[in-house]
């Protein structure tokens, strides 16, 4: 998958969507698909994601692989950067409802269950609410409030479908990989806030080079969507603390932590001091786009407000990704009428 750092995202991004309506084309309906997936770039991610989804496959989960064999970055050039695991996304084209109606209902409401108790099993309930009889009551509530019909849904129907895409341990139930995952961390990442949570659980228990981190990542976030605009790599340098020896990341002290603030406050204000130059007109450089949206999303995230809505008209929006423009688009807006509230 690195290959889309040889071409332009929207060149890959595009490949990858014909790549997934072929997989579509020539799959049977009612069948599965499971992608593996090994990259750091946050994009990639939700390139892959949004090529299967517009195929038209029902994206149902994702989990991590480790093949235990190292990659040639991780056991030949000691990346601590380098993904540790791979990542599998598991797919579902649905039957037509024209060839054949009941099935195709049934391969929608297999997608529905899984989807739900995936959801619900992510928020680290106690053992004693993962149960085949508690899933069961849980499912029925869920399904009736969403107003799909239930008699089908039997506690046997339901034990086959948690069989075949969770994990039974000692009479509970958990999603595959979870004690990699997130080891019952009760944490759903949707957005900055919950991903700092989120890591502070996972580096709390064990330090954790980024590699380590990387396809644990990929998986909590996997629908969030443009509702996290920041990648791990940001989030790491901005909230937590590497060990030079190690190369891992761990939750840093109070003395780290003000050591942390001090330094992040003298590099804003210089990278301020760059962005304003730029647009006074008086930088020896022009930054590509893609850095523009990089100092629109730093200047929202630190409240200088003027500053990246004046970023944003010097953004070409045919050189950047279609999802990264409308993203800082949205954050332009907000930051245009944040910035005229600053000024009353």
């Amino acid at each position: 998958m690195n290959y889309v750092h040889k071409k332009d995202l929207t060149f890959y991004s595009n490949m990858m969507a014909q790549a997934f309506a072929e997989m579509y084309r020539v799959l049977k309906p009612g069948h599965w698909a499971s992608v593996v997936f090994h990259n750091t770039d946050d994009a990639v991610w939700r390139a892959i994601q949004e090529g299967a989804q517009s195929a038209g496959f029902g994206v149902v989960n994702a989990m991590a692989f480790d093949k235990k064999q190292g990659t040639f970055n991780q056991v030949n050039m000691g990346k601590d950067s380098a993904a540790g695991f791979d990542v599998v996304l598991n797919l579902l084209k649905p039957k037509s409802g024209r060839a054949n109606g009941t099935a195709s209902q049934t391969i929608q409401l297999d997608i529905l269950l899984v989807q739900a108790i995936s959801d619900y099993l992510s928020g680290g309930p106690e053992p004693a609410y993962r149960t085949t009889q508690f899933l069961h009551s849980y499912a029925i509530r869920h399904l009736l409030e969403n107003n799909v019909v239930i008699e089908k849904v039997t506690i046997p129907y339901l034990e086959e479908l948690l069989l075949h895409h969770f994990k039974l341990v000692d009479g509970y139930w958990y999603l595959r990989g979870e004690q990699v995952l997130d080891g019952g961390l009760g944490i759903m990442v949707e957005n900055e806030a919950s991903a700092i949570a989120w890591l502070s659980r996972v580096l709390t228990n064990e330090p954790q080079t980024t590699g380590d981190l990387i396809p644990q990542w990929q998986i909590a976030t996997l629908n969030t969507g443009d509702s996290l605009t920041k990648s791990l790599e940001q989030i790491l340098e901005e909230n937590f603390w590497p060990d030079k020896h190690t190369g891992r990341w761990r939750v840093p002290t109070a003395a780290e932590r003000e050591t942390m603030s001090a330094r992040a406050d003298l590099s804003a204000q210089a990278h301020r001091r760059v962005v304003r130059r730029f647009l006074e007109g008086e930088l020896d450089r022009r930054p590509d786009d893609r850095e523009l949206c990089a100092w629109i999303r730093f200047c929202y995230n630190r409240e200088f407000y003027a500053e990246a809505a004046a970023l944003f008209p010097h953004v070409s929006e045919a050189r950047v990704d279609p999802q990264e423009y409308r993203a800082v688009k949205r954050i332009a807006s907000v930051c245009r009428m944040r910035a005229q509230q600053q000024k009353e």
